[in-house]
């Protein structure tokens, strides 16, 4: 029998094709535009988000986030003796988490701490280990919380079990600028004003778009960039792209170095890791 936890990330991939897709077809109606306006006295072009994406893809992506988070859990059950199966989450805390409190702790931590004793204590040590190692670095949902696929996969999953996923048109990517000069020739050049150097292929809504004096039939072009937007701090997280991550994550740093040590519904090893 194939294990839950792995058919419930082929049913992820299956809602993350579908969501793809659906992008895909809503990008392809230009959902953007140029339009003309005056700064002061000047003549200028700004960009402008016609439409924002199709509410089914909120949808689509907490059904996406349910699969995993869900697979995750029924791993975790996988691992500890069948009297412990029912009680058991998977652990997504902070590096550390299975050492003593800190004086000053906050209460979260501190009971981060003790649903880890609960939930490792009849572990294999080498399971153990491995769930220490995918621990999120202490600080992480501050800093650099978007290196660590499973902590955003969390952070998602919190935030569907609230409300509805927003699902926005956040910018526009590797944009190219088209317009013609009082002569008649075409340019293209990705060009604009009021962005930084280093970020010149990302255009926000709004944003002005820097073409010479007399040009006409001025156009842009370019990826729509769509993202889920999380709280507690405030983040927007790209997506496919972060979600090919959390799959590639579950599948590769999760599943595999934990498949060996899962047990058989009478108790025992399995012989065969699961097909990943």
């Amino acid at each position: 029998m194939v294990p839950s936890y792995i058919l419930k990330a082929d049913r992820a991939e299956k809602h993350l094709h579908d969501l793809k897709v659906t992008i895909g077809q809503w990008a392809e109606t230009h959902p953007y535009e140029v339009r003309r306006g005056f700064k002061g006295k000047r003549d200028a072009r700004y960009l402008r988000f016609t439409s924002s994406p199709p509410l089914e893809l909120g949808t689509m992506a907490a059904d996406f986030i349910y699969n995993l988070r869900s697979g995750l859990d029924h791993l975790m059950a996988d691992l500890v003796p069948s009297a412990q199966r029912c009680s058991v989450y998977f652990p997504i805390y902070f590096q550390g988490v299975w050492e003593d409190p800190v004086t000053g702790e906050n209460e979260r931590c501190t009971k981060q701490r003790g649903r880890w004793r609960s939930d490792t204590a009849n572990l294999r040590p080498e399971a153990a280990a491995i769930l220490k190692s995918l621990q999120p670095p202490e600080g992480a949902r501050q800093r650099d919380e978007g290196v660590h696929a499973l902590l955003l996969l969390n952070r998602i999953s919190n935030t569907d079990r609230h409300q509805r996923l927003p699902v926005l048109f956040t910018a526009l990517k590797g944009f190219r600028l088209l317009w013609q000069d009082p002569q008649g020739n075409q340019h293209i050049a990705p060009t604009a004003t009021g962005i930084p150097a280093d970020d010149l292929r990302v255009l926000q809504n709004g944003a002005e778009l820097g073409f010479p004096p007399g040009s006409r039939n001025v156009q842009v072009a370019g990826a729509p960039v769509v993202a889920v937007r999380i709280p507690d701090p405030p983040r927007d997280i790209e997506i496919p792209g972060a979600f090919d991550q959390a799959l590639h994550a579950y599948r590769m740093r999760v599943v595999g170095p934990l498949s060996p040590y899962v047990h058989r519904p009478g108790g025992g090893n399995r012989n065969a890791s699961p097909r990943l």
